[in-house]
């Protein structure tokens, strides 16, 4: 007799494809109608719309010592960000000693300094709302737009 497969809820909202390997899921189910890729190498009940939040813990799954930064970790502060950085690829990073810039698709690798600010918040590695703020001005958003980023950062009722 064959095991049943595993509820989706087991593996999480966002799970590596690895993961839905191991917990006894066939390839021909992950690439089945009954999940979505909600980005490179990761699954998703199939007409959910996973949260940034999920992908990115799931995607740290696979990148270990990975941090969330730059207009990552912006939007998972809740920072304002110009409407075309609302969306987009992952930014995570790591130091060079955890191996240096992660290599992935779907994700632009930054290399984190031993002593850059890292916390955990909703189980997600993040740079901290300081360092967050200050990466963004190495991804050439105008002045301005930084600006308006810290002033909404300040505007949080958590800050």
């Amino acid at each position: 007799m064959v095991a049943p497969p595993p509820h989706d809820d087991a593996l999480g909202p966002v799970f590596p494809v690895a993961a839905g390997l191991q917990a006894g899921l066939t390839a021909s189910q992950l690439r089945g109608p009954r999940f979505d890729a909600p980005h490179h190498g990761l699954r998703h009940t199939a007409g959910g719309q996973p949260s940034l939040a999920d992908v990115v813990r799931a995607l740290q799954r696979t990148n270990p010592g990975t941090a969330a930064t730059h207009a990552t970790a912006a939007r998972l502060w809740g920072m304002w960000l110009p409407r075309q950085w609302e969306r987009g690829p992952v930014h995570l990073a790591r130091t060079r000693a955890e191996g240096g810039a992660p290599r992935r698709s779907g994700v632009v690798g930054h290399e984190l300094h031993p002593q850059d600010p890292v916390l955990v918040r909703s189980g997600v590695r993040i740079t901290t709302p300081a360092a967050t703020w200050a990466a963004l001005a190495q991804l050439g958003l105008p002045l301005a737009d930084v600006v308006a980023a810290g002033d909404s950062l300040l505007q949080r009722a958590d800050g």
